[in-house]
């Protein structure tokens, strides 16, 4: 996926002063709603596995990377 958004952002940027053809825009929504399904998927791991993991890790007195959200978000 970073190569198709790679190549849509250059696509964009590159015909400089000119709007982004159809075929672009519907490359770039099409992308868009990948990011936001991966990042929806990322966010139940962050509320699901992660949690377990830590809580297990913890009950095991494990020293562990401690998986969660950044403060704040």
């Amino acid at each position: 996926m970073q190569d198709r958004l790679f190549r849509v952002a250059g696509q964009i940027a590159a015909p400089y002063g000119e709007a982004p053809s159809q075929l672009v825009l519907d490359e770039l929504a099409e992308l868009t709603a990948a990011v936001k399904r991966q990042a929806a998927e990322f966010e139940h791991f962050l509320a699901t596995d992660a949690v377990a993991f830590n809580k297990f890790a913890a009950e095991q007195g494990v020293q562990a990377l401690r998986i969660e959200k950044p403060a704040g978000n």
